[in-house]
């Protein structure tokens, strides 16, 4: 009897935390002024579960990372939906530098479908990033096994990406410089960054002049993600 307790117990709290995951995911919507569709939540569900048991096994996000951290990364990896006009249209989309898949994944969910490549070069992660592809039937969504400096040396990628996402970006000028010759002509390159590099608009000015770059929008995501990051989206020059 105790035994049958335990397991009602333990699925009474998986209930309760996946019902507090879907509230959390709504509300980030609500800030963002979309409607998801009940299969964008389903996917969401199953991709940060999937996420949290491969954690556990291969540490593909920080071994302590549970549940509630893990949509955290979701949420702020959803942060460029504020800026509805990125997806209109047909464009080729790069997560450079994709880890577990933030930003992408969580993108081709709820802002989908997207024609988006996944740059991730350690083959744990690779695999992860497969596996997730299968299970939510992510057809249009391509990963590539290459470091983001080799990728910039290869002429089949140059000038051939709309839209570039890098996340966790600590220093924002040699990000800019490693992937401005990724970038289509007026292309725009979308850096989420944290306090520190984000809270100087005029330095971020001027190093993307100094690459032929725009700096075109820097906007807070606290009322998204409850911390003080920022999302700087940095144009191309034709």
């Amino acid at each position: 009897m105790l035994e049958i307790n335990a397991r009602s117990d333990g699925s009474r709290g998986k209930e309760q935390r996946m019902e507090a995951l879907s509230e959390r995911l709504e509300r980030a919507c609500k800030v963002l002024r979309i409607e998801p569709q009940e299969g964008q939540m389903e996917a969401s569900r199953v991709f940060l579960q999937e996420l949290q048991r491969w954690n556990r096994a291969y540490n593909l996000a920080g071994r302590r990372a549970d549940l509630e951290d893990l949509a955290g990364h979701f949420i702020d990896s959803i942060a460029p939906m504020m800026y509805g006009g990125l997806f209109c249209g047909q464009h080729e989309m790069l997560d450079l530098g994709s880890g577990a898949g933030f930003p992408g994944v969580p993108l081709m969910i709820m802002a989908g479908p997207l024609s988006m490549t996944l740059v991730e070069p350690v083959r744990k992660k690779q695999s992860f990033l497969r596996h997730i592809r299968r299970k939510l039937c992510l057809e249009s969504m391509q990963i590539l096994g290459l470091r983001s400096e080799e990728m910039a040396r290869r002429e089949e990628f140059l000038n051939g990406y709309d839209r570039i996402f890098m996340r966790a970006v600590a220093d924002p000028f040699r990000a800019m410089k490693m992937s401005r010759p990724l970038l289509a002509s007026s292309g725009i390159l979308i850096l989420y960054l944290g306090k520190e590099a984000g809270s100087s608009p005029e330095s971020r000015k001027k190093e993307a002049e100094r690459l032929g770059l725009k700096l075109e929008g820097l906007r807070s995501t606290r009322r998204l993600t409850g911390k003080d990051n920022y999302l700087a989206l940095i144009r191309k020059k034709e």
